[in-house]
């Protein structure tokens, strides 16, 4: 009897067993069955979301795949997440395909993968956040499911359905110029970061604002115009673009942001609109070859350290005298300074007006 029940037990413990390996298997695997004729990547990190309804992929796991196939389901469960700085600075990855079943792409998930050059994005996507392609600076096609209601591709460029926000442009294509679509009214935050190819672009009336770090690190750009359209350029938008050489800021233009136009340092002249009202701290700092800016007399604030290392810059400023909404060190580096006066001076002082030709003359 006791023979008996030991071999009942060892045996009833050989199948739980049995049935606990066979559960784990199919519990925390890739289900293939989604498309049979697709070989989806294994060994990747998912996690259940807080719903538990689905599961959000976390990172790369152990994967050492070059084609990064992300399954639409795991644990029977689908994958509805790409969670922020998922495959951060992963450099064997070279294409992405995203399944139908994925809504939302967290910030940064994507961020300097170095040798990323192509992605599919599927049907299901409905958000996705800042910075997710930025620093893949041999990205050259974004392909997007014409299904898909929330964004599209156009030329391989990640766009918002409707066309008015330029979300990425796919900064390892080869072209010297592109013209922004005149659907566009906001160039996306880091959008064209670190294209090193482009010498011109072109931006369409339609264009309203230009943000944070657009053009940052574009270091072949040498002509860009700012419509009357733009009415803000965001912080770091031309920074660290090494051959731009002049800009003019159209009086559409409300405000300037930190670090705008920083180490710029081919920059020699800027024209600021009167319509400018706020010049943000170290907007053009660094430009150590910018000889010459021209402030509006609609600046009512210009924050500390804006022009600071600028040791070859003269100052020609509309106002007939400082604002007081001025910041104490908005001059650092103690640059010459000259105040507007349309007639010859009875005071001492620096002035500077137009001549007949719209030039500068010192008085």
């Amino acid at each position: 009897m006791k023979k008996l029940f030991s071999a009942l037990t060892t045996a009833l413990i050989m199948c739980i067993t049995l049935i606990y390996f066979i559960a784990c298997d199919s519990n925390n695997s890739v289900d293939n069955s989604v498309d049979t004729n697709v070989k989806y990547s294994q060994d990747l990190e998912f996690e259940l979301n807080e719903e538990q309804t689905g599961y959000v992929l976390k990172g790369i796991g152990n994967c050492s795949d070059t084609k990064l196939v992300i399954p639409a389901k795991y644990n029977e469960k689908p994958v509805v997440e790409i969670e922020t700085f998922a495959f951060e600075k992963n450099n064997f990855i070279q294409e992405v395909v995203i399944p139908d079943s994925v809504e939302v792409i967290q910030w940064a998930a994507f961020i300097e993968c170095a040798n990323l050059t192509s992605v599919v994005i599927g049907n299901g996507l409905e958000g996705i956040g800042l910075q997710v392609f930025a620093g893949c600076t041999n990205l050259t096609s974004i392909e997007v499911s014409k299904d898909n209601t929330a964004y599209k591709s156009v030329d391989g460029n990640l766009y918002t359905k409707n066309g008015e926000t330029l979300i990425q442009y796919a900064v390892g294509k080869t072209e010297k110029s592109f013209t922004i679509p005149e659907s566009v009214k906001n160039v996306g935050v880091m959008a064209f970061l670190g294209c090193d190819s482009l010498t011109s672009v072109v931006i369409p009336e339609s264009v309203e604002s230009i943000g944070a770090h657009a053009f940052s690190e574009c270091s072949s750009l040498t002509s860009v115009v700012i419509p009357e359209s733009v009415e803000s350029i965001d912080g770091g938008a031309f920074s660290e673009c090494s051959s731009l050489t002049s800009v003019v800021i159209p009086e559409s233009v409300e405000s300037i942001g930190m670090n705008a136009f920083w180490n710029c340092t081919n920059l020699t002249s800027v024209v600021i609109g009167d319509g400018v009202e706020i010049i943000f701290g170290f907007a053009f700092c660094n430009c150590s070859s910018l000889t010459s800016v021209v402030i509006g007399d609609g600046v009512e604030i210009i924050s500390d350290f804006a022009f600071w290392n600028c040791g070859s810059l003269t100052i020609y400023c509309k106002a007939e005298s400082k604002p007081s909404g001025w910041g104490e060190n908005w001059n650092y580096s103690n640059c010459p300074v000259y105040w507007y006066s349309e007639t010859q001076p009875t005071t001492t002082g620096n002035y500077w007006y137009y001549d007949g030709n719209g030039e500068v003359v010192v008085w």
